[in-house]
């Protein structure tokens, strides 16, 4: 988490984010980037376009979210901090918290997808299966779309893996309920995963494309 912690002190910039209270949104990107389930509510709030998100801990300040869509702005208050974004700004934002502080599975991990948050198309994969929605996971952070927004990781059912005739199953940060098992690392994959997945991947301008700006 320190890497982390530094790398986000190196990109919360004015030119990354094009804004300028900085200081607020370096603190709450801190934050957040280790509440990570918290971070991940916020973010399916606003993807399911609801108006409000809040979290009341049992120790520590209040956390409330506010997002109007027909103004398409944001407001994030946690006391001492108030913060008021466009929803480009929000996506940016968020994008950016994502690329530092999300966490990267190995390759070779197994995890369940959360089945509210799936497509129709991905439902039926799994309706012949008694196996539960077990995806094995093959790649990271691969070019979708265009050469700047990346899909987090590119997965197949398990435990079959790629076969003939089958689609790659394309698998966001937001679409996994829980890690089943973890693929190998060790010190060489941890490098990796931060100096290319992270910084180099963040460097080069890339985010999820669930963040991309509409």
């Amino acid at each position: 988490m320190n890497q982390r912690r530094e790398l986000w002190q190196q990109v919360c910039t004015e030119e990354n984010l094009e804004m300028d209270n900085l200081e607020e949104l370096h603190n709450m990107g801190l934050f957040l980037g280790s509440q990570p389930v918290l971070f991940r509510n916020i973010n399916l709030a606003f993807f399911q376009e609801k108006k409000d998100y809040d979290y009341k801990p049992t120790i520590g300040a209040r956390l409330q979210v506010s997002f109007d869509h027909e103004n398409q702005q944001v407001k994030i208050a946690r006391t001492p901090i108030e913060i008021s974004l466009s929803f480009e700004q929000y996506l940016t934002y968020m994008g950016l918290i994502d690329a530092v502080f999300s966490e990267i599975y190995p390759t070779g991990t197994v995890i369940e997808l959360n089945e509210e948050l799936l497509s129709d198309e991905l439902k039926q994969m799994f309706t012949d299966s008694e196996l539960g929605l077990s995806v094995l996971i093959h790649g990271w952070r691969l070019p979708f779309e265009d050469s700047t927004a990346c899909i987090d990781y590119v997965a197949s059912l398990w435990p079959f893996g790629m076969m003939p005739g089958t689609e790659p199953i394309y698998v966001t940060n937001l679409m996994i309920k829980r890690v089943i098992s973890s693929g190998m690392t060790n010190e060489y994959e941890e490098q990796f995963v931060f100096e290319v997945l992270r910084k180099q991947w963040i460097e080069e301008g890339n985010r999820s494309y669930l963040y991309k700006v509409r």
